[in-house]
C-alpha cells in the first residue's frame, strides 16, 4: 500500500479576512453624480504596509539565483501581493487610517471607507473648489498613514 503525502501550500491555509469595502458597481455609481470628479491610486500600497514582525516569520520565502547557489532564506516585512490575505490586510489598514484620522479628516475619512477600492478612490464634489480641497485632505490624510496618492486630476 502506497502513501500518499499530502501537499500544504500557504495559500490553501490563508483566510481571505472577508470583503470590508463597499461594492465596485455602488463606488462607480456614486462617482458618476458627481459634478467634478476625480481618481486617484495609492501608489505601491502593499508595499507601504508593514506586517508585524512576529508574523514576520510566517512570510518566509527560499530564493536560489541559480541551480548551483546556497538557498538564502528571507523574512517577507510588508503585506505580499498575490496571498489569499492581502487584500483584505491592505483595505482594512486604509480603514484603520481613515478611523484614526476621521476627527482631523472626516471629509476623507468618508472617502476613504465609501469612495475606494482596493488601491484605487473614484469620488468628487458639486464644486471645483470642494473637489480640489477634498483632494489635498485626502492626501494628507493618505500621508499620515505613510501613503502617495497619484493621479489625482479633477475633470
Amino acid at each position: 500500500m502506497q502513501v500518499q503525502k499530502q501537499v500544504v501550500s500557504l495559500r490553501s491555509i490563508l483566510l481571505n479576512g472577508g470583503i470590508i469595502q463597499q461594492d465596485l458597481f455602488c463606488i462607480v455609481s456614486r462617482f458618476r453624480k458627481h459634478e467634478y470628479a476625480f481618481s486617484a491610486d495609492i501608489k505601491k500600497m502593499y508595499r507601504q504596509i508593514l506586517v508585524d514582525p512576529n508574523q514576520r516569520n510566517l512570510q518566509r520565502i527560499m530564493w536560489k539565483t541559480s541551480a548551483d547557489a546556497p538557498i538564502k532564506t528571507y523574512k517577507l516585512a510588508t503585506v505580499t501581493y498575490g496571498t489569499v490575505s492581502a487584500p483584505f490586510l491592505a483595505t482594512r489598514t486604509l480603514k484603520a487610517l481613515a478611523d484614526e484620522e476621521k476627527a482631523e479628516f472626516p471629509d476623507a475619512a468618508d472617502v476613504i471607507c465609501n469612495d475606494s477600492y482596493m488601491d484605487d478612490i473614484l469620488s468628487g464634489e458639486s464644486t471645483l473648489e470642494g473637489a480640489k480641497k477634498l483632494q489635498t485632505r485626502l492626501s494628507q490624510l493618505l500621508q499620515r498613514g505613510g501613503f502617495l496618492a497619484t493621479q489625482m486630476g479633477v475633470k
